[in-house]
């Protein structure tokens, strides 16, 4: 999210997913568990709001069909720490259920979440106290239009976007 493009601002939360290797044993699970366990309460403990889930490949690519909020957060997807051989799975396995997916079922998701954010937050750009973020012309537009070219156009970055001529830099 935030973090990883840069924008993270004051009380911003940090979104995790915490990417398990399908099939694993259950004693490899319980390890696994307390390393995670650990490092949410490290950045509890030094203040961190933490939107977090564990999940397996597969489990990725399930809820992605289901919530458009888990495929849009894959969109997003960046590797911190870990291994590099499982997210290279989950980004190829990603990137092929794109482009099994009709792109127009995601723009019309997208489209409908945000008439339902700016109905929330003022249908209108020019409220007194605009909300910056999640207003009608805030930053979860601009992300929103992001968000649908990248899946347009089976992309991991903005600057993919500039260098195939989706967007440019102005």
């Amino acid at each position: 999210g935030g973090y990883g493009r840069g924008e993270l601002a004051p009380h911003s939360d940090l979104d995790l997913l915490f990417l398990i290797p399908d099939n694993l044993k259950k004693i490899e699970v319980t390890k696994i568990e307390k390393v995670i366990q650990l490092t949410l309460y490290l950045l509890w403990d030094l203040g961190y709001t933490v939107g977090h889930s564990t999940r397996t490949i597969s489990e990725c690519i399930k809820k992605s069909n289901l919530d458009i909020t888990v495929c849009t957060s894959l969109l997003e997807k960046r590797f911190i720490t870990g291994n590099k051989e499982n997210f290279k799975l989950l980004k190829d396995e990603f990137t092929s259920y794109v482009n099994k997916t009709k792109t127009l079922n995601f723009v019309e998701a997208k489209l409908e979440e945000s008439e339902l954010r700016h109905k929330k937050f003022g249908g209108s750009r020019y409220v007194v106290e605009p909300n910056v973020k999640d207003g009608k012309g805030g930053l979860r537009d601009l992300h929103t239009l992001f968000w649908i070219s990248k899946f347009a156009y089976n992309v991991d970055s903005i600057s993919k976007l500039i260098n195939i001529g989706a967007l440019t830099k102005k």
